[in-house]
This record gives C-alpha cells, sequence and structure tokens, in this order.
C-alpha cells in the first residue's frame, strides 16, 4: 500500500505536533527534496534543539557508548550524541538522517533506543523526540530493507512530495533569477523530475535547482556555463532553460510596460509569455514604475487572465515588501481584483 504523500506544509505541521507531542516520525522522499531543511526548521519552530546522527556512518557498538573500567567494573561510557540525548534537559530532536542506509545492524541497534528510551544501562532523556529521513528504494540510494521491528516504533510513515507553489515564495525572498522562476512556472513538471541512475547525469529536485540558481550569477563564459548548468540539473533540462532564457531575453516590450502600462498588446494567448513578462515586471518595478504595473495588472484581470495578474502582483510585493505602501497596491487590494488577490473570488 502507498504511503500517503504530503507536500512540505503538512510535512512541516506533521512534524511540529509530533515534537511536542514527542511522538516519533519517519520521512520518505527523493533525494534533493528538501526533508533534512523541513526538519530543520520544524525544530527552530517549537524551540527544540537538534543531534544529528548518520546511522549508515556509524557502528552498532557507536550507540551503546565507550568501553572502559570504571571503579573496577566494566561499563559504557555515553559520549557525543548518546551523551547530549540523556542529559537533555530541553525539547530536543534526535535527527537519524539517511536512516534507511544504515546496515540491519545499525537498525537493530536503534530499535530500544526509539521506541524503549534505553540502550544498556542509559535512559535517553524523556524531553527527545526521534525523526528520521529516508529515500525509497526506488531512488538507487544504497537503501537497505528497514527491519519491521523498526518501521513499528514510528507513530507514523509518509512520503513527502516536491510542491513548486510552495517553493517559489522562499526562492523568491531568497533572490533566485525571475527567468529560473518563470522557467519553472511554465514547465513545473520540471520542478522535481527525480530520475536515479548508476551514471553521473544530473536531475532536476529542488536541491539541484537551488545550485542552478546560484550558477546562474556566476561570471561564466557561455560554454562553461552552460555545461555548469547541465551539470547541475541534467542536460534536458538545462537546455529547455537556456531556450527560454533567450525568449525572456527578447521580452523588450517589459521595459516599456514599465514606463507606460498600456503599451502595446498583452499575448494573452501565450501562456509561456505571459508568464515570463508578469515574472520580469515584477522584479524590475520600483515606486516610480509601480503605477504602470497596476494597469497592467488590471488589463490581465479584464482580459481574462485574473492568475497571471495576480502572479504579478504577489511577486512583485515578495520581491518589494515596500511597494505595499503606495497607492497602487491600495487600489488593487480594493474591490473585485483584491478578492481575486486574496483568493475570494468565485
Amino acid at each position: 500500500m502507498a504511503l500517503a504523500q504530503f507536500k512540505p506544509s503538512q510535512v512541516l505541521e506533521a512534524l511540529v505536533a509530533a515534537i511536542k507531542a514527542r511522538r516519533n516520525i519517519l520521512i520518505v522522499g527523493q533525494p534533493g527534496i528538501g526533508k533534512t531543511a523541513l526538519v530543520a526548521l520544524a525544530a527552530r519552530m517549537v524551540g527544540a534543539l537538534i543531534i544529528l546522527s548518520h546511522p549508515a556512518t556509524e557502528d552498532p557498538t557507536d550507540i551503546k557508548g565507550f568501553p572502559c573500567i570504571l571503579n573496577g567494573q566494566a561499563c559504557f561510557v555515553p559520549f557525543g550524541q548518546l551523551k547530549a540525548a540523556i542529559e537533555a534537559s530541553t525539547l530536543t530532536v534526535w535527527f537519524l538522517d539517511d536512516l534507511g542506509q544504515a546496515t540491519p545492524a545499525m537498525q537493530s541497534a536503534y530499535m530500544q533506543v526509539i521506541w524503549g528510551g534505553r540502550i544498556g544501562s542509559h535512559t535517553i532523556s524523556d524531553k527527545v523526540t526521534f525523526v528520521a529521513a529516508t529515500n525509497d528504494r526506488k531512488h538507487k540510494a544504497n537503501v537497505q530493507p528497514m527491519i519491521e521491528p523498526l518501521k513499528s516504533r514510528f507513530t507514523s510513515t509518509f512520503e513527502m512530495v516536491a510542491d513548486f507553489e510552495e517553493w517559489r515564495p522562499w526562492a523568491i525572498e531568497n533572490g533566485f533569477s525571475p527567468i529560473l522562476l518563470a522557467f519553472l512556472k511554465a514547465r513545473p513538471d520540471l520542478f522535481s523530475a527525480f530520475s536515479p541512475t548508476a551514471d553521473f547525469d544530473g536531475s532536476p529536485t529542488p536541491r539541484t535547482w537551488e545550485h542552478f540558481a546560484s550558477i546562474l550569477q556566476w561570471d561564466l563564459t557561455p560554454a562553461t556555463r552552460k555545461g555548469l548548468l547541465e551539470g547541475a540539473v541534467g542536460q534536458g533540462a538545462a537546455g529547455e532553460f537556456l531556450t527560454f532564457e533567450r525568449m525572456y531575453g527578447s521580452l523588450v516590450e517589459v521595459d516599456a510596460l514599465l514606463k507606460n502600462g498600456n503599451h502595446g498588446t498583452l499575448p494573452t494567448n501565450q501562456p509561456d509569455r505571459l508568464w515570463a513578462i508578469a515574472c520580469a515586471m515584477a522584479h524590475r518595478v520600483d515606486a516610480k514604475s509601480m503605477p504602470n504595473l497596476g494597469i497592467v495588472a488590471n488589463r490581465l484581470f479584464d482580459a481574462g487572465c485574473g492568475e497571471y495578474a495576480t502572479l504579478l502582483v504577489r511577486d512583485t510585493v515578495r520581491r518589494h515588501p515596500e511597494l505595499q505602501e503606495t497607492a497602487t497596491y491600495a487600489k488593487l487590494v480594493t474591490g473585485e481584483y483584491g478578492k481575486y488577490l486574496s483568493g475570494q473570488a468565485a
């Protein structure tokens, strides 16, 4: 039976609730989808500390502690993550990253720790919650079969899936290229198109698009730039982006529209060009040109292209929050168009 699929916002909701309730969670998802980042964010949201472990690189004896003689008695002295978990006095998340890559012996070593809270003579603090993340076996990430007693020690297991619309605001806030965002909006199928391979080809994932965005900011010759972009997300996705980029660069009407919102005819029957125009205008607008952006937004709305008008206005205030103080924005968020922006329109 397939696991329930959760978007990032649902993963975050589940993690926050589970950590507060001191219940253990296992997240399954493809490489590069942001599992680790969401666990860290959930911990910050509830004010929890994080203990990070990579069971795939550990030995079963590590979890028991360091063997030594104390007062003439043989014992295991806890150190590292185990010591931190025993001594935890505040809410703490013990995050087992890439748990599925751990050997069966290592999985067995963690069983009693995760559920019983004990290892040998040591007791884990009741402030500790276990969260684990793993790839699926179909992802060719050297994932081992997970032993049933370990799986059953997690309160729930679900699959995390990528969602471009939830990723987009974060990308805008982090200064990603508007061209890249326009491209991914036009080709959402390429946002997360992970294809496992034994070769060194890259695949489009949220993580590799983040790498891609970084490369776009580098000062490179065209040939080197093309090769690095292909190395990030694969030849096919990079080639499609470069074609889109050339089209985007030809949108001379964007500057004209920012000077005169009534300029020319909007390509209302060409979705790719509308996305590109909206993203470019939102990136380049300033307080002086904001009234013309408002004219364009209303033109799009009147032409039955409300989703593009909404994209234009929302991207504008995400990139330039100060423009929410303008008279143009105040007019846009009132009346019928305001209902569309807020999602209340029928």
